[in-house]
């Protein structure tokens, strides 16, 4: 695995935790959330348990399994080999990827429900506090921001970057951190190349971290504020966290449903998945079990 480039230690977690009182104090925010800032838009992610971390679902498997870094990499290999093998000849977007190409593939595999680093957020916050109320009815929810724009601005600025590519050297980090060589922690915002309705409905955007294990909003503000020199008094953030209490989530749920955003609407490509794709997901399932 490659050696990790740090310019300070990853020890300040200082985002900004705020909590949703009411549905109209959401819809009186939620207007000057979207609005794009100085440094670009915002970008939002709801969660059902305000416990757990900012982390894709692969990560949280992995840390229920108590894997260190070189384990995660491996079995995240062993998963990508094997989706390449069963995907490569059927499916027409697969025919055309390089092997190499690491981060097109995680695209695609998030496309059939397998479990890879890309940790989903939404442009919508309406959309992103369906999801923060749906689920777990007794226990707390969360509602993220990201400044996006600004995170990118600064990976932009400080790689100098060429204008129309402003996420060229974040990538080409993430690349080597796959690939096994010396990185630089970096992490990417996105908006998926090959949308499914599912994506457009929710009006998807990803983050891709070169840090396998560690929660986006850590890597997020130490990319941005790490290289302070009084990085312990700084107390800042690009993430700001709104715990949304369970006592609310129905009459949120109720509000939204008036507004279209429900079950039905934000997954308008829900399938009955077939015995095929089960299987195969019940193989990655085991290898991320660590079983042959």
């Amino acid at each position: 695995m490659g050696r990790k480039i740090n310019h300070a230690p990853v020890h300040f977690n200082p985002m900004i935790l705020r909590q949703i009182e009411s549905w109209e104090q959401f819809v009186t925010s939620a207007k000057k959330w979207t609005e794009k800032g100085p440094n670009g838009p915002n970008t939002f992610r709801g969660q059902s348990d305000e416990s757990w971390s900012l982390v894709p679902s692969l990560t949280r498997r992995f840390e229920k399994k108590g894997y260190d870094h070189k384990k995660a990499h491996k079995v995240e290999g062993i998963i990508l080999h094997e989706f390449q093998n069963r995907y490569s000849d059927i499916d027409a977007h697969c025919k055309t990827l390089k092997k190499t190409d690491a981060l097109s593939w995680w695209e695609v595999m998030q496309h059939h429900s397998v479990p890879t680093r890309l940790l989903d957020w939404s442009k919508s916050p309406h959309a992103s506090l369906y999801f923060a109320a749906s689920g777990s009815p007794e226990i707390n929810g969360a509602f993220y921001i990201m400044d996006a724009g600004h995170l990118q601005w600064i990976q932009a600025t400080r790689a100098k970057d060429p204008k129309d590519k402003p996420n060229l050297k974040a990538f080409q980090e993430l690349n080597k951190s796959v690939n096994g060589s010396s990185y630089e922690k970096s992490l990417v915002v996105i908006t998926a190349p090959f949308p499914t309705s599912r994506m457009d409905a929710q009006h998807s955007s990803f983050t891709i971290s070169t840090e396998i294990l560690e929660s986006h909003d850590i890597t997020g503000d130490d990319i941005t504020f790490g290289r302070c020199a009084n990085r312990a008094e700084v107390n800042s953030s690009i993430f700001y966290k709104f715990i949304v209490p369970s006592t609310l989530k129905s009459e949120l749920l109720e509000k939204l449903k008036e507004e279209g955003f429900t079950q039905d609407a934000l997954f308008p490509d829900s399938r009955i998945m077939d015995e095929d794709s089960k299987e195969f997901l019940r193989i990655i399932e085991q290898r991320i079990a660590g079983n042959p």
